[in-house]
């Protein structure tokens, strides 16, 4: 009976902490639109700078430098994997605690969690940097391209594990009701990344030793928001260097919550492995180089937003969900949701129209890439709105710590599409690689979409 945990009075609640902190007293809708609007400039400027990296690269580079991205991209996978569910995880149980009235216990789980952190990702960086071409070639990167690879590996590790802790960092900000200064540093660091690689590529012309600098610089130079935490006042996540003695229930306790969002993106870099290795079979590279722009860039923008309105509805859920006020919990859930499907879909048609001209964008004079990409992003897109909702529903699970629901919603999308594509690739070639998404984006709303319609009228009884 997990449910009964926050089944409770709704007039009982945490007198103390909701007199204090807004995300257990202002109007639901208007703190979810103002966390996810405020969240949304910072990310807004990541989306702009995904935008113009494609147009970078596809420029200088060509379609060798669009392939070796596509092949690479698991590492950017699993550095969202990392970032972001640990953020998400730290940042939801201290939010919990806070609810519950423990600011010390809320503090400490950031400070310990962000030591525990930053001496894994630099064991972890330098593990992959001594072994970058081993790995290069497990990623399915053909002879041609090795070097390429191994270039863009071994500079992206250097900047990791500050791009990990800048993404810890910027969710805890959220949690201390300081969404702007996350939105800003996110930004400020978007934009400085992009102004890098323009230099390194197109002035310098280091070639895909600009790319990877800029990859270590995105989130990286977020890091130094840090520097909130070390010297501000008013917060009370302060880091102290007495928690370098981690406390592993802590630790335990935020990857648990973590662990759906490292499960999707776990699944989407297995995903990838395979679409790369099947699409691959195309001795001409089109379709390599189509996935390249579609999910490095057009995926990735589109992500950009549920990502957005995820980030702005986790702490409120978490807070409300330790403040056991489980009518907040009700209104979130019917606001969210709402919202979140109108802007997808609203996406999703843009994407559908402009297909042509957004690939004319990376490709650079390529017709046949223009013609081939156009098709794919149209086929591959097209049910992408309920796909992503039923992870943004994921993601509210997550919040509030029911685990099993959460990993089942975030990756129904892809682990229903890895079958579907060794299916329909045997039956209809690579054309059915890319007709799998749209079966695997139904087929997971519709269990997510039972699920937390399930759950919303337990939650009125």
């Amino acid at each position: 009976m997990e449910d009964e945990k926050i089944l409770v009075d709704n007039n009982k609640t945490n007198d103390i902490n909701d007199s204090e902190r807004e995300l257990g007293t202002k109007d639901i809708k208007s703190l979810f639109v103002h966390y996810s609007i405020v969240t949304f400039w910072g990310m807004l400027a990541q989306a702009i700078m995904v935008i113009c990296e494609g147009i970078i690269i596809g420029n200088a580079l060509g379609r060798s430098g669009l392939a070796t991205i596509s092949i690479v991209m698991p590492l950017e996978t699993l550095n969202l994997a990392l970032g972001t569910g640990i953020g998400l995880g730290v940042s939801s149980l201290a939010a919990i605690k806070l609810g519950d009235g423990d600011k010390e216990g809320a503090r400490k789980c950031f400070s310990t969690v962000f030591w525990f952190t930053a001496i894994i990702m630099i064991i972890f960086s330098a593990l992959v940097y001594i072994n970058a071409e081993a790995i290069a070639i497990a990623f399915g990167s053909p002879e041609s391209l090795i070097g390429e690879c191994v270039i863009f590996i071994k500079t992206f590790m250097i900047g990791l594990p500050f791009c990990v802790l800048g993404q810890v960092i910027g969710a805890v900000l959220r949690v201390d009701e300081k969404p702007g200064i996350a939105s800003f540093a996110m930004g400020a660091a978007s934009l400085a990344a992009l102004a890098i690689l323009y230099y390194s590529v197109m002035v310098l012309k280091i070639g895909i030793l600009g790319a990877g600098i800029y990859y270590g610089c995105t989130l990286g130079l977020s890091f130094l928001a840090i520097f909130y935490f070390l010297f501000s006042k008013s917060t009370l996540f302060k880091i102290h260097f007495s928690d370098l003695k981690i406390d592993f229930s802590m630790v335990f306790g935020s990857l648990k919550i973590a662990f759906p969002y490292i499960a999707y993106q776990l699944i989407y870099f297995i995903y990838t492995l395979v679409v790369n290795n099947l699409l691959g079979t195309d001795e001409s590279g089109i379709h390599l180089a189509a996935f390249g722009v579609l999910n490095s860039y057009i995926v990735y923008t589109i992500l950009i937003f549920t990502q957005t309105m995820s980030n702005g509805m986790q702490p409120i859920a978490s807070y409300n969900y330790g403040a056991k006020r489980r009518d907040r919990l009700l209104e979130l859930l019917k606001t969210s949701i709402g919202i979140h499907m109108v802007v997808l879909i609203a996406l999703n048609v843009l994407v559908l129209i402009f297909a042509p001209s957004i690939i004319k964008i990376f490709a650079v004079g390529d017709e046949q890439l223009i013609e081939t990409g156009s098709l794919v992003i149209r086929v591959y897109t097209g049910l992408s709105c309920l796909g992503f909702t039923a992870y943004f529903i994921s993601c509210y699970y997550q919040a509030i710590e029911k685990i099993k629901k959460s990993v089942l919603m975030g990756t129904s999308r892809y682990i229903l599409a890895i079958p579907f594509m060794f299916i329909l690739f045997n039956m209809f070639g690579i054309m059915g690689v890319w007709c799998s998404q749209l079966i695997a984006d139904a087929i997971a709303f519709i269990i997510a979409f039972v699920l937390v319609l399930k759950d919303m009228r337990r939650m009125k009884v």
